[in-house]
């Protein structure tokens, strides 16, 4: 299959043709894996797409054989305009809802604060505890390996939640510190 050579219109309109004719189990676990990403763990997309685990394996069979789904593992599409294609036909509520049940999924499973926080981004805020505590974990995460464009963003994005007013004052004060080190003009407000 030569996607490269297709527009990424041309590959939206053949992928979205191809995952018609497929199965709702298949097309349930499409929209799954493209709203969780790369290498999205079997039981959560079981858990996001509402099916069985054996249900995922036969789905995710049928779309390896119609060249959506890779054979190997990570468990991920064959390319990322494949990816594109499946995610952006979710319509926009639809996409939010899918992302806010993944967050919940990924939390309750223990994953990383910055692969759930990555789903709250996209998200709007709904004032929500739990939501400001895992975007600063996540914060502080992406500092620690020297990402503080993504610090930024997550504490940007805990500060619209909002944090309770005790919190409040800390998220801004990380906030200004990372800004101040990135050299961002909000940086003295925070």
């Amino acid at each position: 299959y030569a996607i490269t050579e297709l527009g990424p219109r041309a590959v939206s309109g053949a992928v979205l043709l191809r995952l018609a004719r497929l199965s709702a189990d298949a097309v349930q676990v499409a929209r799954s894996i493209a709203v969780l990403g790369e290498g999205a763990e079997l039981p959560v997309v079981a858990e996001l797409a509402g099916l069985e685990p054996s249900a995922v394996a036969g789905a995710t069979s049928e779309l390896v054989h119609a060249e959506i789904v890779r054979p190997e593992p990570p468990l991920g599409f064959v390319h990322p305009l494949v990816q594109a294609a499946i995610y952006h036909d979710l319509a926009p509520g639809e996409r939010e809802l899918h992302h806010e049940r993944a967050a919940r999924l990924l939390a309750a499973s223990g994953a990383p604060k910055e692969e759930i926080a990555a789903h709250l981004l996209v998200i709007p805020a709904r004032g929500e505890e739990w939501v400001v505590d895992v975007l600063r974990a996540a914060a502080d995460a992406a500092v620690a390996k020297g990402d503080l464009d993504s610090a930024i963003s997550f504490l940007r994005r805990a500060l619209d939640e909002p944090p309770r007013p005790d919190a409040r004052r800390e998220v801004l004060l990380e906030l200004g510190r990372f800004e101040g080190r990135t050299f961002v003009p909000d940086s003295v407000g925070h």
